[in-house]
């Protein structure tokens, strides 16, 4: 059997690399939105960008690892189930937050 803190990292580190691959994803996609921009300030996007889905990914694994350890204390569900339940959820709240992320470090960037 595992021990609490071994599911909180297991699911911790499951959405730190199903962001990871989605974050990849989206830094091409600013590459192609950045085509035609002034290299300082697509460098700038850039940066701000990553600095962003590093933060986001560091708070969803942690939400991830709380998720898990709530939906097993407080609901008593499988602890298999409650590490999928809560890395999926945690993976779609990041990239909905990357999707976000990607606009506004457009905007901050100063690309009109």
């Amino acid at each position: 059997m595992m021990s609490p803190k071994k599911l909180d990292m297991i699911a911790f580190l499951l959405t730190v690399l199903v962001l990871f691959v989605v974050a990849i994803a989206f830094v091409f996609v600013q590459l192609l939105a950045l085509n035609g921009v002034m290299d300082s300030r697509a460098t700038t996007a850039l940066v701000l960008l990553i600095l962003g889905e590093l933060t986001i990914m560091s708070l969803s694994g942690v939400f991830a690892a709380w998720a898990s350890s709530f939906l097993i204390a407080k609901f008593q569900w499988k602890r298999a189930l409650a590490v999928v339940v809560s890395v999926t959820l945690a993976a779609f709240l990041g990239s909905a937050l990357f999707f976000f992320a990607v606009i506004l470090s457009i905007l901050l960037a100063g690309i009109k």
